[in-house]
Formats: C-alpha cells, structure tokens, sequence
C-alpha cells in the first residue's frame, strides 16, 4: 500500500514539472520603475517572460512592494512600450551599491504586451540566442 501511495506522489510531482511556465529569455531594454506615489527610477531589463522580469538597478526595494514597469522593447524593427504592474518577489543591492537584481513576478499586463514579449521569445528561441 506504501509503495503505490508513494508513486502517486512522483506522478503528482511529474505533472506538476510539465506545466512550469517557460523560461525566461535574455533581453537588454531599458526600463523605468515606479513606485506607488513616487518618482520613477530607471533600470535594464535582464530576462523577460509573460509572468515575471528580471531587472538590473541601482536601488533597493521592499520585498512585496507593488510596482510600474514601463519597458522600450525593441526587436526585428518592431518599437513597443510595454506596461506591466508586478510585485517585488526579490531585490538585493550590494554593498558597493551595485545591484544584483530585482525579481518582479506581473499581475497585470496588456494582452498585446503579452503577445510582443511571446513574439520576442520565439524569435529568440529560433535565432538559437538563448542556447
């Protein structure tokens, strides 16, 4: 009885592998980060997926802190503003006040912003970029 609850446990974990969101693909745009209330900051995008961001900055944030992203994509011609609002996940800032990065996981983003970002993977994907 032990052992067939035990493999229903690694199938259960099996599955849960399969639907992991897609990775994150290397990106270099710039990016300007508003707090709630105050002046924006600007940043460089490192990673993008349709679910989170990864962001190089030269400030620390509170983990949980709501956000504005404002990103200038650009690939293969195409100019897009990009607007996702997320939550700080991680932030670390060294002590020489460089930023290690900043994790945003997005709650909320345009659909054709969504779109652009899955455009800009595949392309990336196809071009061998990320391997």
């Amino acid at each position: 009885m032990k052992h067939k609850v035990a493999c229903k446990n690694q199938i259960t974990r099996q599955k849960r592998k399969k639907t992991v969101t897609s990775a994150a693909i290397k990106a270099h745009w710039r990016a300007r980060i508003t707090r709630s209330r105050h002046k924006p900051y600007l940043g460089k995008i490192l990673t993008v997926s349709p679910g989170s961001l990864l962001l190089e900055n030269d400030f620390n944030l509170r983990v949980g802190e709501k956000i504005k992203v404002e990103v200038a994509a650009t690939y293969g011609g195409k100019k897009k503003i990009l607007t996702a609002l997320g939550v700080v996940r991680s932030s670390v800032l060294r002590s020489c006040g460089q930023s290690y990065g900043l994790k945003v996981r997005v709650e909320r983003m345009r659909k054709d912003d969504q779109d652009f970002i899955k455009d800009y993977m595949n392309h990336a994907q196809n071009l061998g970029v990320n391997r």
